[in-house]
């Protein structure tokens, strides 16, 4: 084999690389799930964290599998109110402290209860929305320190 085919092969094979590399970086970047874990039950989570995310929650969405939910992320914390406007299925709503601890629970909202608004007893940065009767069943309660 003369030199300049080599050199071309090993250009060829650069170029290649190079180009695989840029697909695998900006075209295929497989992350994890955002995820809550309270008492060592693990949520799989979407994150609401604009206005725009908050103000549309889980309104109009398909019914959650047994380990998913919602986290709404607020800039401060505050007496975040919810309710039930253009829900599908029914709910438990857990707000969160700053320091990550369970502050408030509402458990087994149902789409019924709008226009009701839903605020907790403390001021709380995050809440969480999981299908009706995941607080009771792993026995969440207000003080459960929260992880994410």
């Amino acid at each position: 084999m003369n030199e300049t085919l080599k050199k071309q092969i090993w250009t060829v094979v650069g170029v290649l690389i190079i180009a695989v590399s840029f697909f695998l970086f900006f075209f295929n970047k497989a992350t994890a799930p955002a995820q809550v874990v309270i008492a060592g039950t693990t949520i799989n989570v979407e994150i609401a964290q604009t206005e725009a995310e908050r103000e549309q929650g889980l309104s109009g969405h398909k019914p959650l599998a047994d380990d998913e939910g919602m986290l709404f992320i607020f800039d401060k914390p505050g007496y975040h109110g919810f309710w039930m406007k253009d829900m599908l299925f029914s709910i438990d709503i857990i707000w969160i402290s700053a320091d990550k601890k369970i502050v408030h629970i509402e458990t087994n909202l149902s789409p019924d209860t709008y226009p009701k608004s839903f605020s907790p007893f403390e001021p709380a940065q995050y809440v969480l929305e999981v299908n009706a009767g995941t607080a009771t069943e792993n026995v969440w309660t207000p003080g459960v320190q929260v992880e994410f």
